[in-house]
């Protein structure tokens, strides 16, 4: 497995685990305040010289520097109870599609944290050529965390940046946020690889890590395999 790569947040952009109170899934501009008029706003026209400065200053800055992720990334939006009649697969909403740390940050700030998700609302978070489905042909399986309400957040984040920064094998697939009465429930997507239970031991061991929690917790996580033919 290659290198980890470094996930720095780009200037300007607030920390992601902060400003995400929004009750709504979907990612929503913050309103301006005081924009409440009809009538247009007046803009003085500036006097030469500003003008001058600003377009010189403009020339003079430079792009921002961004980080390319080893392959571009869609976070999906799914709702339980408002898509019961409809095909799984064509209710899935894609929020967004990232190829860069920065566009990561740039739209993960706009969207909820598990405690204000509504109920049966699930998030999933997978490379933007793998479906969130059993029948996708590359996924095996999922490891199950079944986690008081509270704490789903802190867990959820940091296996995000993990995925997205290569902390992971090819063993992972993708993830899954579900928002339920009493818990949250994170699923872990795997591959199903040719190496078997020893793979999914190694992912365990290393999602523990990931989280920082002790060694021991691994044994308490549940997996379920999809199809038990699947190889």
């Amino acid at each position: 497995m290659s290198k980890p790569m470094p996930l720095p947040v780009p200037s300007g952009v607030p920390s992601p685990a902060a400003g995400l109170s929004s009750s709504m899934p979907l990612p929503l501009p913050t309103p301006v305040s005081g924009l409440t008029s009809s009538a247009p706003l007046p803009l003085p026209m500036p006097d030469t010289e500003v003008a001058e400065v600003a377009e010189d200053t403009t020339k003079e800055s430079e792009p921002r520097e961004v980080h390319p992720l080893s392959r571009p990334y869609t976070m999906y939006c799914y709702s339980d109870s408002a898509n019961q009649a409809a095909d799984y697969l064509d209710s899935l909403v894609p929020l967004f599609t990232v190829d860069t740390v920065e566009a990561f940050w740039d739209h993960y700030q706009w969207i909820s944290t598990p405690k204000s998700v509504p109920l049966g609302v699930i998030l999933y978070f997978f490379p933007k050529d793998t479906r969130p489905c059993w029948e996708d042909p590359g996924n095996g399986g999922r490891l199950q965390l079944r986690l008081k309400k509270g704490v789903a957040h802190h867990f959820w984040e940091k296996l995000l940046v993990g995925m997205i920064g290569g902390h992971f094998d090819e063993e992972l697939r993708g993830m899954q946020l579900s928002v339920r009465d009493g818990y949250d429930h994170i699923g872990v997507w795997t591959k199903g690889s040719s190496e078997g239970e020893r793979g999914i031991r190694d992912l365990k061991r290393r999602i523990v890590e990931v989280l920082g929690l002790p060694k021991e917790v691994a044994d308490l996580i549940g997996h379920q395999r999809f199809f038990p033919d699947r190889r």
